[in-house]
């Protein structure tokens, strides 16, 4: 009798003693080994996992099958244990002592190959790559490599294994999409608020090479029509560090000349300025596959006489400088139906550093405030494939804080980005709540229907709902 690929069950041996693996088949001893109990092995790295499965067998009748099935078993456990290139071979031998001996072959890197690129390019990314040549191949050191070839937003890249040249070894294939790192925009937004105007124009370029792979560098003009009311600046270096961090710095200015209501129909004439500059220090995680995780470190500075750009109507007689340190995690987790991330954010302000940046000035620009501050923020996300190509979109965002905060850094609701229907941050608060619920039509393309060449438009439509409480946390006597 037979199960599986037909292999006998016939006994050939009443008790397994012992199993002993073997990295090359010469090492094998056609005439079997003695003295054998459980398991022997030279193996600097023997993964737990693989001997708890070769344990299950010790002490159980031997058969073809049963060792057929024990092989396999054993190639599974060394994938589960992120060995995913093996090769377990049973050799012809004498088992009537009791012991069996296996010959597992572990996949050594023979070489990297790139495809996609060109070789100015092809031999950056191989450096990027922690792997070296002869070294074995384990799939948690891939996958964080293979994050990390990933994180740029110009580019996709995929792994394949290959045979190497050499009997054991074998190659790594890049499969490399990459997109044109240089790209300029010009748009129209509504974006703005009911003191500085709806209209907003919106232009700018991302050079994401420009000082070589991974050494990017945008900027964007955002202003009125006609730029008399509001002209802001904003400028950002991203780039990837040899040790495999990323560096982003960020300096933004927005002046603004706008008309601010004083009462009985009168209004005043006032200009407001603005100016950040911040630094973001990120470090990925070590992560299982499917998991990306990454903590950052920062430092803003900003300047501001204004609350015109977040929803407020007020010019004043000072200026306030804040100095605030932030530390935060991000986590993304893939599944076979979607994508969910996490986003958790800290800021921390020590006050006292400047004059500007003291107790008087911050009550004096926002009532109840502080120089000294703590606050926290958490957005989720869940981004759901559904049944015949329809999707979802689950978020939140939500923050506290332990006193009342200067208006650029409080949570604001209302606009494109939170409650639509709603003026931009039409309402703020030091503490709350935003939460929104899309659904998305399958895709439709215009280009198919009017049969273009080589379309690649697509067009959905979606339903929303979208939900704010926000709260300050002390509040003014009335």
């Amino acid at each position: 009798a037979g199960i599986g690929n037909g292999l006998s069950e016939e006994i050939l041996v009443d008790y397994l003693r012992g199993v002993v693996i073997l990295p090359r088949p010469g090492d094998v001893r056609a005439e079997g080994w003695a003295g054998i109990e459980g398991i022997w092995h030279d193996f600097d790295d023997f993964p737990p996992k693989v001997g708890e499965t070769i344990n299950a067998y010790i002490g159980t009748p031997v058969s073809l099958a049963s060792l057929d099935i024990m092989v396999r078993d054993v190639i599974k456990a060394y994938r589960d244990s992120g060995r995913p290139v093996v090769d377990v071979l049973l050799p012809e031998q004498d088992i009537t002592p009791g012991v069996v001996q296996l010959v597992v072959i572990e996949g050594e890197l023979s070489r990297i190959r790139v495809e996609g690129v060109d070789a100015e390019y092809e031999d950056y990314l191989r450096r990027q790559m922690s792997i070296k040549k002869g070294d074995e191949i384990h799939s948690r050191q891939i996958q964080q490599d293979l994050n990390w070839l990933n994180k740029s937003p110009y580019r996709k890249v995929d792994l394949i294994y290959a045979p190497g040249y050499e009997f054991g070894q074998t190659d790594i294939i890049l499969r490399v999409v990459d997109s044109n790192p240089f790209w300029y925009y010009v748009g129209y937004e509504n974006s703005g608020t009911e003191a500085l105007g709806e209209d907003r124009i919106v232009a700018g370029f991302n050079w994401g090479d420009m000082f070589g792979p991974d050494q990017g560098l945008s900027y964007q003009l955002t202003a009125d029509m006609d730029f008399s009311t509001v002209a802001g600046h904003s400028l950002v270096y991203q780039g990837a560090l040899p040790w495999r961090h990323w560096l982003t710095l960020l300096g933004s200015y927005v002046s603004v000349d706008a008309e601010i209501p004083v009462g009985d129909g009168t209004f005043v004439k006032s200009g407001g300025e603005s100016s950040q500059a911040s630094l973001r220090y990120a470090i990925p995680l070590n992560a299982p596959g499917g998991q990306v995780r990454e903590v950052q470190m920062g430092f803003d500075y900003k300047s501001s006489n204004n609350n015109l750009e977040f929803g407020g109507a007020d010019v004043f007689d000072v200026t306030t400088e804040i100095f605030q340190f932030m530390a935060g995690y991000d986590m993304s987790l893939s599944d076979r139906m979607g994508i969910t991330s996490l986003d958790l954010r800290g800021f921390y302000s020590p006050g006292d550093w400047t004059a500007q940046n003291s107790d008087e000035v911050f009550d004096a620009a926002r009532a109840g405030s502080t120089s000294d501050y703590l606050y926290a923020s958490l957005g989720v996300e869940r981004q759901q494939r559904l049944p015949e190509e329809w999707s979802a979109r689950l978020r939140a965002q939500g923050q506290v804080s332990n006193g009342n905060l200067q208006a650029s850094e409080q949570l604001g609701a209302g606009g494109y980005d939170s409650v639509r229907g709603f003026e931009q941050r039409v309402i703020r608060g030091d503490e709350g709540l935003f939460a929104s619920a899309e659904i998305y039509t399958p895709p439709v393309s215009l280009g198919r229907i009017m049969e273009w060449e080589n379309e690649t438009d697509e067009l959905r439509f979606l339903g929303f709902f979208d939900y704010a409480n926000l709260t300050n946390v002390n509040r003014l006597p009335d």
